[in-house]
């Protein structure tokens, strides 16, 4: 009786593991940031963006030019009917080098979120116990496992990992909305590209509050090119 008494622990000991919430999700983070990258590591990326607006019934394109240097700096050239703006990120601070006035701290703080939420999977591994699987969903006819990092962008960021390749098909956070108020952000990520060893995805999806936001579609990216400050704020 002693025996199989024994026998029936050392068998439940490895599912009771399995099923720990901190342990798979650790798992599947780690499963998804070598999906991403395949343990490289990203210093750097370059890409041009197209973003549409819906206003109105009149679908509005922004194009704009990105280098980002991780984990905190990014310079974006924005191309409107009245020109080109500069935005600068460095330091912690948001400037507009075209008419060199810094935008308020506020502009500042929601780009570091972003830059966090954007590169979870390739900066520094979040801390023992951070990590929790949050069970399993569907992403546009898709199985995906879920994960919530408890603090990226100083707010729990959830991760909808495709259950066969890793790669993020979605991600949700509570954030800001364009009227100041708290929105929750639903972020579709689709279209992943190889580049250099990195997987990457094109297009983005955004939903706020359940209602349909911007989309965004990625050319011309190039990681790791040897980028630095002096690059992003010359």
């Amino acid at each position: 009786m002693r025996t199989h008494f024994l026998l029936v622990l050392l068998f439940c000991i490895p599912l009771a593991a399995a099923d720990d919430p901190l342990e798979k999700g650790r798992a599947l983070y780690d499963a998804a940031r070598e999906a991403a990258g395949g343990g490289k590591a990203l210093h750097d990326i370059s890409f041009e963006r197209v973003t549409e607006l819906q206003r109105q019934d009149q679908t509005i394109q922004i194009h704009s030019s990105v280098k980002i240097v991780l984990p905190d700096a990014s310079r974006t050239e924005i191309d409107t009917a009245g020109g080109r703006t500069v935005l600068v990120y460095v330091g912690g601070k948001v400037r507009n080098l075209t008419n060199s006035q810094a935008l308020p701290q506020a502009a500042a703080d929601l780009q570091r979120r972003e830059l966090a939420r954007t590169f979870a999977l390739f900066g520094p591994e979040p801390a023992q116990g951070t990590v929790r699987y949050r069970g399993a969903e569907q992403v546009d006819g898709r199985a995906t496992e879920v994960i919530e990092l408890f603090d990226i962008g100083d707010t729990p960021l959830r991760l909808f990992l495709d259950a066969e390749t890793h790669d993020v098909l979605k991600r949700m956070y509570v954030g800001d909305a364009p009227d100041s108020t708290m929105a929750q952000v639903e972020e579709y990520l689709s279209d992943y590209l190889v580049v250099d060893g990195f997987r990457w995805p094109q297009r983005t999806r955004t939903v706020r509050n359940g209602n349909a936001g911007p989309t965004s579609s990625l050319g011309n990216i190039k990681v790791n090119q040897g980028l630095t400050y002096a690059d992003i704020e010359k």
